[in-house]
């Protein structure tokens, strides 16, 4: 199998714009639910996905660093983790940082992810903790 592409995680709206070019109208509508457990697949040439976390501390660091790549806290494939002590050794070993700022319960599910393009529209890529009324009238 091949590898899966990195999200980036972003600051604000500038940094999408960084990433992204030109946002498409239909995106942008979307980006009123960040920041949150939302990632937003878009990109014409070379789709990218972006999340805007809602997290003080993360947010504070990508406005300095610029957007940073980021992925799950599981090995591809593997369970979801929801807590640090989840978190397989082989994973921790191989990352810069680990930044964990939720309440509990906050991770019992991963990000929601939605892909958008001009051909096919908007595509549920992964149904997650942002319950689908809040998105669906925009799809």
């Amino acid at each position: 199998p091949g590898q899966k592409k990195l999200m980036r995680l972003i600051a604000d709206m500038e940094q999408a714009c960084q990433c992204w070019g030109m946002i498409p109208p239909e995106v942008q509508r979307m980006t009123r639910l960040w920041p949150g457990p939302l990632t937003l697949i878009a990109g014409e040439a070379e789709p990218v996905g972006l999340r805007m976390p809602d997290c003080r501390p993360l947010l504070e660091l990508l406005k300095r660093s610029g957007p940073l790549a980021s992925t799950s806290a599981n090995m591809s494939g593997g369970p979801s983790c929801n807590r640090l002590d989840e978190i397989a050794a082989g994973v921790l070993e191989e990352v810069d940082a680990v930044v964990v700022d939720a309440p509990e319960g906050a991770l019992d599910r991963p990000s929601t992810i939605l892909s958008f393009s001009r051909e096919k529209g908007w595509q549920v890529v992964r149904e997650g903790s942002l319950p689908p009324e809040k998105y669906r009238k925009w799809i």
